[in-house]
């Protein structure tokens, strides 16, 4: 995934996946047509599942805060645009899978944080003007917002349970 972006290592703590695992790697599936398509299957599940986040407004960890642009236009947290939601997509690398978005502004959302400050300027007037506001400014001195994390990328028990099936049944077609 080019760009910048966020890089998460998730280990798995259950038993059985990882001695599945390790019957895989004892097996010498590693690199096999059946670990790459597993790791296909792995992926392809875990983009529908971070989509199906957003969808649900629920991180791997439970819901997310909603943002104050949701509660005030009635929209989705995260799902202004689509663009975040729209962008995830995993990656086959060797021996292993990533998940993850090339948006730079996902770290934040993920993770939580303050915005820098900055000034805002007017791009195509000469001027800033919003109901409530005296007069038109030529700038506006943003002290940042403060974000709280509402992680979309992740692994969740329902995840576990998926891959632990596709990672099993892959076992099962290498045993023949």
């Amino acid at each position: 995934m080019a760009g910048a972006g966020i890089v998460i290592d998730t280990s798995i703590d259950d038993a059985r996946l990882q001695a599945a695992l390790t019957r895989i790697l004892a097996a010498g599936v590693r690199g096999s047509a059946e670990s790459i398509s597993a790791l296909r299957q792995i992926g392809s599940y875990m983009v529908a599942a971070t989509i199906r986040r957003f969808e649900t407004e629920t991180g791997p960890d439970g819901p997310w805060t909603p943002s104050a642009r949701a509660r005030e236009e009635g929209g989705q947290t995260l799902t202004d645009s689509g663009r975040l939601r729209s962008s995830i997509a995993y990656n086959v690398t060797g021996d292993g899978m990533e998940v993850g978005t090339n948006v730079v502004y996902a770290a934040i959302h993920q993770f939580g944080g303050r915005t820098r400050p900055r000034v805002i300027r007017p791009r195509h007037k000469r001027a800033l003007f919003w109901p409530g506001a005296r007069h038109p400014v030529a700038k506006v001195e943003h002290p940042g917002s403060e974000i709280p994390a509402r992680p979309f990328l992740g692994f969740d028990e329902r995840d576990r349970i998926a891959v632990g099936r596709i990672v099993l049944g892959m076992l099962e077609r290498a045993a023949g």
